[in-house]
């Protein structure tokens, strides 16, 4: 069945609109009376009024909740997108972008992304482009009970799980060593930093096979 804009009056399919013809956010405007992407929540020339209750119908709600919704508090507007975390080393924030996400029937898909503010050190195409291969769905590392930090920031022990960094500056630089990454001499890549213990154990064994 069509579920009509009671802003003005554009038919929306109702089966359209939890399976992907409208943002979530815009379904849920047009079944508060907020608008549609028709009118974007601006009245037509002339204005627009209901004339049956079957105008109200929503589907197999009742059409009397919405026939009382009026007139519907809020605006036409997307949300704003929810920071999830904030990466201490470059501030690239992990957002959920609930502007664009759609229905899926009656499951509200989520859509996560990063997102760089203006100013922050998460500008730089080198995080861009580090974190264009990971999953922003996934939570960042826990940069030693320091707070979150990003793929670009941190990396793991070439040698084992212990999360070090990969660029100090910001929040890194008063870390006075802990999670601070070595290079072993003669390596120049930051998929061969090590933590201080396995660096050391490095350098024992190489000391040892030179012998």
């Amino acid at each position: 069945m069509d579920v009509k804009c009671l802003v003005c009056g554009e038919p929306w399919d109702y089966w359209g609109l939890y399976h992907g013809d409208v943002q979530a956010w815009e379904a849920d405007a047009i079944k508060k009376g907020l608008g549609c992407p028709h009118c974007e929540g601006n009245p037509p020339e002339g204005g627009y009024e209901p004339e049956n209750l079957s105008d109200f119908e929503y589907g197999d709600e009742d059409c009397i909740s919405r026939l009382y919704a009026q007139p519907p508090e809020g605006a036409y507007e997307p949300p704003q997108a929810e920071i999830l975390q904030v990466c201490i080393g470059c501030g690239v924030q992990r957002i959920r972008d609930r502007a664009a996400e759609v229905y899926d029937g009656s499951r509200r898909e989520p859509v996560y992304a990063w997102y760089a503010p203006a100013g922050s050190d998460a500008l730089r195409w080198q995080v861009e482009w580090k974190l264009s291969c990971e999953d922003p769905g996934a939570p960042m590392a826990d940069f030693h009970g320091l707070g979150p930090v990003c793929a670009h920031c941190c990396d793991e022990c070439a040698d084992c799980d212990a999360i070090i960094a990969t660029h100090c500056q910001g929040a890194f630089a008063s870390l006075d060593g802990e999670g601070e990454g070595y290079l072993p001499e003669g390596h120049y890549h930051t998929s061969d930093l090590r933590c201080l213990d396995c660096y050391m154990h490095y350098v024992a064994e190489s000391e040892y096979e030179a012998e």
